[in-house]
């Protein structure tokens, strides 16, 4: 969402195009989109979904940093490309997944308690971006800081879940954590609430004091 925001302003004023150019670079991205969505078309059966989804985590970050530190034209068009790309197929997927993972007739719960997660980044990347540009006069460390935050959270997750005696909850979300595609995942639960017996899967039991 960040770029979205503050793309044009960035190629603008720190990277020397005029607005019009700046406009016409941007919509590269919804190109991009539309060519995300129809691979998802091609591709959505033949890969594991949670890959897909971790591989498109990456597209935005590297995406972003091209778009960030770009020395001309070509290499601005490939970030922006790239982010869109990303960002069609990564959509369609993650709706998928959440079908798969907990069933139809829990989509529209589940769709909306993971909004009022995401919610916080659409809001966030722009907010973080823009007080880094007004700070430091550029865009450079704000969308360097997003797209290592978007790597990041390619690969490692925190699950802060579980009640006294009742483990079930906490296990099922590191397990769909790492089927997701995450390759670290920590459950921080009570102590009480720690499984007694091993996980199905590998991750790490933070055990809190209460």
């Amino acid at each position: 969402m960040a770029i979205n925001v503050h793309a044009v302003t960035h190629m603008k004023e720190g990277l020397g195009y005029t607005l019009a150019q700046a406009s016409l670079f941007f919509i590269l991205v919804t190109l991009g989109q539309f060519f995300g969505v129809m691979l998802g078309w091609l591709v959505g059966e033949k890969f594991a979904k949670r890959n897909v989804a971790a591989t498109c985590m990456l597209m935005h970050a590297v995406g972003m940093l091209l778009l960030t530190f770009a020395p001309g034209p070509f290499i601005l068009a490939f970030g922006l490309l790239l982010h869109g790309v990303g960002w069609g197929l990564r959509g369609p997927f993650m709706q998928a997944i959440r079908a798969d993972y907990f069933g139809r007739n829990s989509i529209g719960v589940i769709l909306g308690l993971s909004t009022l997660i995401t919610v916080f980044g659409n809001i966030g990347g722009p907010i973080i971006a823009g007080m880094f540009g007004d700070y430091f006069g550029n865009y450079r460390a704000g969308f360097t800081l997003l797209a290592m935050l978007s790597g990041f959270c390619d690969w490692r997750v925190l699950v802060v879940a579980g009640s006294m005696g009742k483990s079930g909850a906490a296990v099922l979300c590191g397990q769909g954590a790492m089927r997701a595609g995450a390759g670290l995942v920590s459950v921080a639960s009570p102590r009480s609430c720690h499984p007694r017996s091993p996980t199905p899967f590998e991750s790490w039991f933070r055990q809190s004091q209460s």
